[in-house]
């Protein structure tokens, strides 16, 4: 009888713990459901990837070619002729950045060992409270009918070739 307690109970906290590890794992259906949104953004970011790397090689494709061009964007860097003359005025200074160089994503995750103890440790309690209460509180049917013990019957078959 406590074999079954034990297996009964120690069964339901396995299958809290693979329920918990199912929706709240890594892997699991709330990381499927965020790993969708973070891949959302990852194209939203390749795109804006894609327009900056066009405008960078069409500027690459114009300094190759032009030398206007080149001499303009050597002066937005500070590089002046001899014969030119700068007039510089207080509070504005150069640009700190020609080009925007998009971002850095990273993933917001939950740490794997933790998360992994933690659903242990929840199936392990709900075994450990199952097989408590089903040792504490007796059967209910033992409760209601007393313990009589049931005689057993036996029965003895008698053939008709023996009887001869």
């Amino acid at each position: 009888m406590i074999k079954t307690k034990l297996f009964i109970s120690l069964y339901i906290g396995f299958l809290v713990y693979i329920v918990l590890k199912s929706f709240f794992g890594v892997g699991g259906l709330f990381d499927c459901a965020s790993s969708v949104q973070y891949k959302d953004i990852l194209n939203k970011n390749l795109k804006e990837l894609e327009i900056i790397y066009h405008d960078l090689f069409h500027d690459l494709k114009s300094l190759k070619s032009n030398a206007h061009i080149v001499k303009l964007y050597s002066r937005e860097l500070g590089y002046f002729e001899a014969d030119e003359h700068v007039i510089k005025f207080q509070g504005m200074g150069p640009k700190k950045s020609f080009y925007k160089v998009g971002t850095i994503l990273r993933r917001n995750q939950a740490p794997k060992k933790e998360t992994q103890v933690f659903f242990i440790s929840v199936g392990f309690a709900v075994f450990l409270v199952i097989f408590l209460f089903s040792l504490i509180f007796p059967d209910r049917k033992k409760q209601a009918y007393g313990s009589k013990k049931r005689r057993s019957k036996t029965f003895i078959f008698v053939s008709e070739n023996s009887r001869r």
